[in-house]
């Protein structure tokens, strides 16, 4: 056995001690090695990688390697040609050395029974298979360079994959190009979940990595996108915020975003990207006026019409633009007085469906509702008042036969039942004084008349009825009697003279009760 190698580049002989040792205990060095310190110099990159692929592969289980052989046929193939071309080298350069050769027969020899054992004979593929075969062989370590070299110009990357589209789409040598592919791939994801990556950049790389991930199956795959949705999400989220402004500008990119946003979301994300969409314009618009919101919300009815989406998505956007509608109305009726409840239903009621009309006068109702519960106004001014209310918020509740009608009336009767109970309360306590005083009878008439002079002139609608709820006590005081029996409806009193002197002297004040 000769017991010498060969530097390649100098053709000088170098003693291999290891071999003059113990010829017996000689072992082939590894191929890999071998061939990596023989060729480092070889002009084509791309070889070093298919040799140790190869070289790693002869290495494997049964099971692994039945899995890597019809895998990475392209790979064998070229490196068959390879180790040919080796042998053409050494042979045109007489360099002959048991370790190189041996080397070059063992590599050859596994590879040939590995084919062999996969039922793939290289002597029956003809002539024209072969040329197409190397072309493609040449084209895809082309294409594997000029990845490679661009892995982190993500834009030069996807040009070149797409230029060679139809070679990758065709070729069954797809899997030559899965590292570089693996690599942009993962360079593509760390700069999406990047922390300072804009929204605008962010959806750009989404649809870059979605493109390239398209060419290569990825068990992580579902995984990576996953956490890519959750950051465009977040994303969406904070640059809407950032930019936020009353503004036609910022309308339109709120509209470009969430069409954007909506073509990764999964389901479940759809939802609550398209709820913060209308937040966003839920809190822009309250600091304007109902006739900007008008205005506005008639753009995003237009956009909802307009925008391709699923069937689920479109639906959440109508529902979210109905809540938006009766939000604001609710918003801007909140702190207003009823007459300005008016104008603001008014303004509405242009862009309201019928859904949409019934809620706003709910929301009406209930205002009204709560108006007459906590008024400041009690007694003779909230009877004075109530009615020109009810005419005023009655124009927007509908007819006088339709529910809202007939609750506000039974909740304004209830009120107004309780401030009558408080005036006729006020006016029998008169007259509980009148019945204890022995002296001075007449200036207690006086009050007592006076009291009844201010409810027939501050509750003209309703006096009748307060004074026929003091009746009894009225009856029982004939000079009072006299004097309020046409109110109700009782003939002139029996008077003694003493009551007579009295009604005379209190004529000239309140004679115009009698008439």
């Amino acid at each position: 056995m000769d017991t010498t190698r060969y530097d390649l580049k100098s053709n000088s002989a170098i003693p291999d001690e290891a071999c003059i040792k113990n010829s017996q205990d000689y072992k082939f060095p590894d191929p890999e090695d071998f061939i990596n310190s023989s060729y480092m110099d070889f002009s084509i990159l791309e070889l070093q990688d298919v040799l140790i692929a190869f070289s790693k592969s002869i290495s494997e289980t049964k099971a692994r390697l039945n899995y890597l052989i019809p895998k990475n046929f392209a790979k064998f193939i070229s490196c068959k040609g390879t180790m040919e071309q080796i042998c053409d080298d050494y042979s045109k350069n007489n360099i002959a050395s048991s370790n190189s050769s041996s080397s070059i027969s063992f590599i050859v020899s596994k590879f040939e029974s590995l084919l062999k054992k996969h039922n793939i004979n290289l002597d029956e593929i003809d002539e024209e298979s072969v040329t197409i075969e190397v072309s493609e062989d040449a084209a895809m370590m082309n294409l594997k360079e000029m990845l490679r070299s661009n892995i982190l110009n993500f834009s030069i990357f996807m040009e070149t994959l797409g230029k060679y589209r139809k070679l990758v789409e065709n070729s069954k040598k797809l899997d030559a190009i899965k590292p570089e592919i693996i690599d942009f791939l993962t360079a593509v994801y760390e700069k999406i979940v990047g922390e300072e990556t804009p929204f605008e950049e962010m959806c750009n790389l989404t649809d870059i990595y979605l493109t390239a991930a398209s060419y290569q199956n990825d068990y992580t795959f579902d995984q990576k996108r996953l956490k890519i949705m959750n950051t465009i999400l977040v994303n969406f989220k904070e640059s809407t915020y950032s930019r936020m402004r009353v503004s036609d500008e910022y309308y339109k990119y709120l509209f470009k975003s969430i069409i954007k946003v909506l073509e990764y979301l999964k389901e479940e994300q759809v939802e609550e990207a398209i709820h913060h969409f209308f937040k966003m314009f839920y809190s822009l618009l309250c600091k304007t006026d109902p006739k900007y919101c008008r205005i506005v919300l008639r753009q995003i009815a237009d956009f909802t019409k307009s925008i391709n989406t699923t069937a689920s998505s479109i639906r959440e956007f109508r529902e979210s633009l109905s809540d938006l509608k009766t939000d604001l109305f609710n918003f801007f009726v909140s702190t207003a007085s009823v007459d300005e409840c008016v104008e603001i239903f008014n303004v509405f009621l242009s862009i309201f469906n019928e859904r949409e009309t019934k809620k706003a006068q709910d929301i009406l109702l209930k205002k009204t509702e709560r108006h007459l519960i906590s008024s400041e106004r009690h007694g003779f001014e909230f009877l004075r008042d109530q009615a020109k209310d009810v005419k005023t918020i009655s124009s927007c509740l509908g007819s006088r036969e339709s529910r809202n009608m007939k609750q506000l009336k039974k909740r304004i009767g209830e009120k107004k039942d309780a401030e009558i109970q408080e005036i006729v309360k006020g006016f029998k306590l008169s007259f509980e004084v009148l019945n204890g005083v022995d002296d001075g009878v007449i200036n207690m008439e006086t009050k007592i008349l006076m009291e009844a002079v201010k409810i027939i002139d501050r509750s003209k609608e309703y006096h009748t009825q307060i004074l026929c709820e003091c009746r009894d006590l009225i009856v029982k005081h004939g000079v009072i009697l006299y004097f309020l029996r046409s109110y109700l409806k009782l003939e002139t009193p029996v008077l003694s003279e003493e009551e007579r002197n009295r009604v005379e002297s209190l004529s000239f004040q309140f004679g115009f009760l009698v008439n």
